[in-house]
C-alpha cells in the first residue's frame, strides 16, 4: 500500500509525504504521487511526527471524572482499585479502543500503558492501527489477579510479542509501595535477561518518599537503583518529589523521567515536577498523560 499526502508543510516549505508499506520513502517539495498512490491534500497544513504518550492507563477512559477532589491514596483505594476489581478484559479492550481513537484525532501514534488485561491491551492497538508499549503489570499486595504477580511474567512478554510489530513488550511494576523488593529484584532481573524496558510510578507524592526513608533510608530513585531496576530501559513516571542528588543519578543511569502535569494538578500532589532541575542534571524527560480519570 502506498500512500502520498501532498500540500503540506514541511519545515515551512510546501511539500509532500510519500510512505509505501508504512515507510516514508520521499519528503520534501519535489516529492510527487506515483500510479498507485493513495492521495490525500493537507491543505497547506504543516506536518509534523507522531507524538508519543510517555505515561497512562489507556482503558480509563471508562472512568474519566470518576472520584474527584481526593488525594491519590485515598482515590486509589476508594474509587479507582475498587472499580478496577470488576473489570472485565472486555472493558479493558473497548476502554482502550475509546483511548486510541482520542489519540488517534490528537496526533498520538505511539503510547506507554501500564494496565490490567494487557493482552486485551495490545489487541485493541494492533486493532486501532497504533504503536503501543503495553506492561506485564505487578503488584505484590493480598489479592491481586493472578496475572499481576511476578510468576509468570516472562510468559507474559511473551504472548505481548507474539502481537506483532506494533506491540513492544514491557514491564510494570506498580511502585516501590506496592511491590516487594523481592519481586522489584526479580523484575531488574528478567528485564536484564529479555532486554525489555521497566516502567514504574516514581516519586508522586512526598508520602511516597517519606515512607520510603522510613522503611529502606533512602530516597524512591535510590531505592531502585539498590534493587537494579535504575537503568536505561527504566521509565520514571511522575519524578516530581526527585531531589536533586537523585536526579544526577538518575541522570547517571540513563533512565527517562515521564512527567504527568495535568494528573499531578489533578490529584494534588503538592509540587510541580522540577523540569529545570532534570534538564540541567541532563535526565531525559517526556511526557505524558495518565489516565484519563
Amino acid at each position: 500500500m502506498s500512500l502520498c499526502v501532498t500540500d503540506v508543510r514541511i519545515d515551512g516549505v510546501l511539500g509532500a509525504v510519500r510512505c509505501a508499506d508504512g515507510v516514508i520513502t520521499a519528503i520534501g517539495p519535489g516529492v510527487t504521487p506515483e500510479p498507485g498512490d493513495t492521495v490525500v491534500t493537507g491543505g497547506g497544513h504543516t506536518v509534523v511526527p507522531g507524538l508519543v504518550n510517555g505515561h497512562g492507563h489507556a482503558a480509563m477512559t471508562l472512568l474519566r471524572g470518576y472520584g474527584d477532589d481526593l488525594p491519590l491514596m485515598e482515590w486509589l483505594q476508594t474509587r479507582i482499585w475498587p472499580a478496577e476489581a470488576r473489570m472485565t478484559g472486555d472493558d479493558i479492550y473497548w476502554g482502550t479502543r475509546l483511548a486510541c481513537i482520542e489519540m488517534i484525532r490528537s496526533g498520538t501514534t505511539r503510547f506507554w500503558d501500564m494496565y490490567w488485561y494487557q493482552f486485551d491491551v495490545a489487541r485493541a492497538v494492533v486493532d486501532a492501527g497504533l504503536r503501543a508499549v503495553p506492561s506485564q503489570v505487578i503488584v505484590s499486595m493480598d489479592g491481586a489477579p493472578p496475572e499481576a504477580r511476578i510468576d509468570g511474567a516472562a510468559d507474559g512478554l511473551d504472548r505481548l510479542a507474539e502481537f506483532g510489530p506494533r506491540i513492544t513488550p514491557s514491564l510494570g511494576p506498580h511502585a516501590i509501595y506496592t511491590v516487594s523488593e523481592a519481586d522489584l529484584r526479580a523484575v531488574a532481573a528478567l528485564a536484564a535477561d529479555r532486554g525489555v524496558a521497566v516502567q514504574i510510578h516514581c516519586s508522586e507524592t512526598e508520602g511516597e518518599v517519606t515512607d520510603c526513608l522510613a522503611a529502606h533510608g533512602c530516597r524512591p530513585a535510590e531505592y531502585l537503583d539498590r534493587v537494579g531496576l535504575l537503568g536505561p530501559r527504566t521509565v520514571l513516571a511522575h519524578g516530581v518529589w526527585l531531589d536533586e542528588a537523585e536526579l544526577d543519578l538518575v541522570a547517571e543511569r540513563g533512565a527517562t523521567v515521564v512527567t504527568n502535569p495535568v494528573s499531578n494538578m489533578k490529584l494534588a500532589v503538592g509540587r510541580a515536577f522540577p523540569y529545570p532541575a532534570a534538564r540541567a542534571a541532563g535526565v531525559p524527560v517526556g511526557i505524558g498523560t495518565d489516565g484519563a480519570a
